[in-house]
């Protein structure tokens, strides 16, 4: 027990060398959940304490860099001591649910090239994608990525969509990923949930970049909508299938992560109240599960936050809402295609959306989110 409290104030005094950080008079500073250990579990609760979510912690801990205040900055020196992050990496993450072949005469090879041509122009490090079928997966391989990205991502049966992940391999290393089923067995292939219209999935891959070494994790879903349920049937059914993804993120917290997807959900209620899916994902309060645990999330919404994003008449991602043509052209409706990213370890820089036209065919019946971001060191502000 010596030896391990001695390590524990080692890593305090490496901190108080590199950040100025001292071990506290009454404890460890920087064990904010008195465990008597400085890790990941630390950030989180420090986070959470920081936001004003209900949580106990040490208190006389949480005053990381000896400043006679607890906030934000606190959290960032914390993380950069355990996370030994002192490098950052700038990152392009592209979210776009690309339709299937149904619902729209514009053939593949035509979305194709204007995908492609979009490609090029932002050039994302990692997009995440939904409606992905077998025709859409063999066009984007050949035509619209091509030898410069690879992707991981299984379809949600067989021959059926998938929700793959395309990663730059010029730039990042693989470390980790697959897919699994939003069920009550996720690791069973094609199983889902009582009451839902189709089996649903999440891929996700840890990447680590090449030239930092900063690994995150970005995880990828499109969540059940309404088809043959009421809307409240519906709201049941993907809390439930958000549980899985928060439940399977868990072993990955205190580590940078994403979250992209078609979520078929918008924010608020017609009441003005936040949807509890989302409050599950952003911390505002714990799902429940049969077993009596009870997780979330703690990650932001990238429009939200955003440096430079987009105006709030202009937020729909639906492109019958965006286009000013549409006869349903209704710009201001909530979005249901978000980017979530963590607060913790990132900064939110840019965030936008795009309406993809040519010759009066659309690429999709979604628009493209794209959302730029900083990990590390210098997403710290005063």
């Amino acid at each position: 027990m010596k030896r391990f409290i001695s390590a524990v104030l080692l890593l305090s005094m490496i901190a108080a060398v590199l950040f100025g950080v001292s071990v506290s008079a009454t404890g460890i500073r920087g064990d904010v959940n008195g465990d008597g250990s400085v890790n990941n579990k630390d950030v989180v609760a420090l986070f959470r304490f920081v936001s004003e979510v209900e949580i106990t912690v040490t208190e006389e801990n949480c005053d990381v860099n000896g400043d006679s205040a607890i906030n934000n900055k606190d959290v960032t020196v914390l993380f950069r001591l355990v996370s030994g992050v002192s490098e950052a990496l700038d990152l392009r993450l592209l979210q776009f649910n690309v339709q299937t072949e149904n619902g729209t005469s514009t053939p593949f090879g035509t979305r194709a090239g204007m995908y492609r041509k979009f490609v090029d122009e932002i050039k994302p490090d990692v997009v995440g994608m939904q409606e992905v079928t077998v025709n859409w997966r063999r066009y984007l391989d050949s035509t619209v990525f091509g030898d410069g990205y690879a992707s991981i991502g299984e379809p949600r049966t067989r021959g059926g969509e998938a929700n793959p992940i395309y990663y730059r391999k010029d730039k990042f290393e693989f470390i980790d990923g697959g897919t699994f089923w939003l069920s009550d067995t996720p690791d069973v292939a094609g199983s889902y949930l009582e009451g839902v219209n189709y089996p649903r999935i999440c891929t996700w891959v840890i990447l680590k970049d090449r030239a930092s070494g900063i690994r995150f994790i970005h995880l990828n879903t499109h969540l059940d909508h309404n088809g043959n349920n009421d809307s409240t049937t519906g709201n049941n059914i993907r809390k439930a299938q958000m549980s899985v993804i928060i439940r399977f993120a868990q072993q990955y917290v205190g580590m940078p992560m994403f979250l992209s997807g078609d979520l078929n959900n918008r924010r608020t209620t017609s009441k003005n109240k936040t949807y509890a899916l989302i409050k599950h994902i952003t911390g505002e309060s714990k799902y429940k599960y049969a077993d009596g645990e009870e997780l979330m999330l703690c990650l932001a919404d990238s429009r939200l936050d955003a440096e430079k994003t987009m105006p709030d008449d202009r937020i729909a991602t639906m492109t019958k809402y965006f286009d000013e043509s549409s006869t349903s052209y209704e710009p201001a409706r909530e979005p249901i295609d978000y980017i979530f990213y963590d607060p913790i370890t990132t900064k939110a820089l840019t965030y936008e959306t795009f309406l993809i036209k040519e010759n009066g065919s659309y690429i999709s019946d979604h628009l493209p989110v794209f959302a730029t971001f900083r990990i590390g060191k210098k997403a710290e502000t005063e």
